[in-house]
């Protein structure tokens, strides 16, 4: 689309380039936190062409998301328009920040995250379930989200459920990660209750939406990928490098909205602490949405947390191998090859 629709005057022609610009950095970006560098295209190329691009440097593949994000954030709207699943400019600010984030550079995630809050029309939900409730569909709260409409038959089927086979011994949460709530914690009803649904489905409440058989077992729930808490979170990471009192003030405004107490600087009082603090926080706040794995592998907490649970890992586990297929397919290791230790 980028090459195409260059050097044509088309209408919305900004709107359109900063949406395809965010989404091949979103692509790019899961690639690099997934197996690390990859080759970058960055305009079509033929197959033959493509088997001879190496996989890219550290630097490049920053280069490319910092430069593609923020040349998005420039270009998209402000607000939202009708479609409301279209991404805007808080949407480029907040993945640019979780890219610095990941490269470790906390002042510019600052910055970014900064510039996200200028936004209008978004911030936090009263309570986490309101994110999640299916008549609040991208709400303020949602930032980035795949939108499902199971009226025009693009529902899904229901996440996270379990039948009554199994509802006397639910393992989905692990018992070792519920116990990261506290039981005061009104998060932990979200991702531990069942609702009924049929005589022998049930649904977790964090992704319930109501059986209607009209829809063929079709649910609408959204599943957002970017949320404002993810902001108040992530500035709380980027600000624990200089200013460790105004970091737990940001950290606890999910832990409060969640019924807990705030934490002072009695309770946290070095920047380690403060990062099991903020990892533990978001496992509870981002349960089920895909974050746990990259957090703690950014928060430098991964090896030690999995071997803790009796897992065998170390550096080498914190990016997955390149799939075989794909060696063999470019079938040159000075071009493709395979990541150390696999």
């Amino acid at each position: 689309v980028l090459d195409h629709m260059h050097g044509v005057q088309i209408p919305n022609y900004d709107k359109y380039r900063g949406e395809c610009l965010f989404m091949r950095s979103w692509w790019y970006f899961n690639l690099y936190r997934t197996f690390g560098v990859v080759p970058i295209a960055r305009t079509v190329v033929p197959p033959a062409a493509a088997k001879l691009i190496p996989r890219c440097t550290e630097a490049e593949m920053y280069s490319l998301l910092t430069e593609d994000l923020a040349e998005a954030a420039r270009l998209l709207p402000a607000t939202r328009g009708a479609e409301t699943a279209r991404v805007t400019g808080i949407a480029a600010y907040t993945l640019l920040a979780k890219v610095y984030l990941t490269f470790g550079k906390h002042a510019e995630a600052k910055t970014a995250l900064e510039e996200a809050m200028k936004a209008t029309g978004y911030g936090l939900e009263s309570t986490t379930k309101r994110v999640f409730d299916i008549n609040n569909k991208m709400n303020k709260e949602v930032i980035f989200a795949l939108y499902y409409n199971k009226t025009n038959d693009n529902g899904h089927g229901y996440w996270y459920s379990t039948n009554t086979d199994v509802m006397a011994d639910i393992r989905n949460p692990t018992p070792e990660f519920k116990a990261i709530y506290d039981e005061t914690d009104n998060r932990l009803a979200l991702i531990s209750t069942y609702t009924k649904i049929q005589s022998n489905l049930f649904a977790m409440t964090k992704w319930y939406d109501t059986y209607d058989a009209t829809y063929n077992t079709q649910v609408g729930n959204d599943f957002p990928h970017l949320r404002y808490a993810d902001i108040t979170l992530m500035y709380a990471e980027a600000l624990a490098e200089t200013d460790l009192p105004t970091a737990l003030t940001w950290l606890n405004k999910t832990r409060t909205r969640a019924g807990l107490d705030e934490l002072t600087s009695d309770d946290v009082k070095t920047k380690a602490e403060f990062i099991r603090e903020l990892a533990a926080e978001r496992g509870r706040e981002f349960a089920l949405e895909g974050h746990r794995w990259f957090d703690l592998v950014r928060l430098g907490l991964a090896v030690e947390h999995f071997r803790n649970l009796g897992y065998t890992l170390d550096a080498h586990n914190l990016i997955f191998p390149i799939p075989q297929n794909q060696i063999e397919i470019v079938n040159n290791p000075s071009i493709l090859w395979q990541n150390p230790g696999f």
